[in-house]
C-alpha cells in the first residue's frame, strides 16, 4: 500500500484518496485489530504498516508494537528487526 502523503495545499482531494487507501486496507485486518483505539491511532498504524518494509497485518504486531504505530506513525525498530528475523 502506498502511504506516501501528499501536500492537501496542492491537492485537497488527496486526503480523500489517502483515506479510501487506508479503508481498503483497514479491511484486510481482524476488526478486534482496533480495540482500544482512536480513529487518528487507527490511521496512523495503518500508515505505519503501509509504508513498513513487511506485508502484515495489525494482529500480527504485539500490543507494544501496535502502541508505537499509534503514537508515532511508524513501526518501532525492534518490531522492524522481529519480523527480519520472522519472515526472512
Amino acid at each position: 500500500m502506498d502511504t506516501e502523503r501528499i501536500d492537501l495545499a496542492e491537492n485537497p482531494l488527496a486526503g480523500v484518496e489517502e483515506l479510501r487507501r487506508l479503508a481498503e486496507a483497514s479491511g484486510w485486518h481482524r476488526e478486534s485489530s482496533w480495540a482500544g483505539f482512536t480513529a487518528e491511532e487507527v490511521l496512523n498504524i495503518l500508515r505505519a504498516i503501509g509504508a513498513s518494509r513487511w506485508d502484515v497485518f495489525a494482529d500480527q504486531l504485539t500490543e507494544e508494537e501496535l502502541r508505537h504505530a499509534a503514537t508515532h506513525g511508524r513501526i518501532s525498530e525492534a518490531c522492524d528487526q522481529r519480523l527480519e528475523e520472522e519472515l526472512s
